[in-house]
């Protein structure tokens, strides 16, 4: 019963994720919208399978290979620089600056 339990509850942390990834992917990858698409469907079926082997005998090989596929679109994620060129709304076209002098920030 705690095996069951504990597969239900990484179920529900592995969708979590790949919906995030997907979402990630879909919106940002440097792909026309066909390859973004693919890209998106391939990672959802990865965590479908994913969940899948969490009911089976499989379940550590495949939290391992998930786990590192979720890590490395999150380091991708992390990479990824605005525009700084890009239109804008007035209320965020310009960028913080400020200056320190000693513990005083302006």
């Amino acid at each position: 019963m705690a095996r069951i339990s504990l597969a239900i509850l990484l179920s529900s942390a592995v969708a979590i994720f790949t919906a995030w990834a997907g979402l990630a992917i879909w919106y940002r990858l440097p792909l026309a919208e066909l390859g973004r698409v693919m890209a998106c469907a391939l990672f959802i079926l990865f965590g479908i399978g994913t969940v899948i082997a969490l009911f089976s005998r499989f379940r550590f090989g495949g939290l391992v290979l998930f786990l590192a596929a979720f890590v490395t679109v999150l380091v991708w994620w992390s990479t990824i620089k605005p525009l700084g060129d890009a239109d804008w709304a007035p209320d965020v076209a310009r960028q913080v600056t400020g200056t320190r002098d000693g513990n005083l920030l302006t």
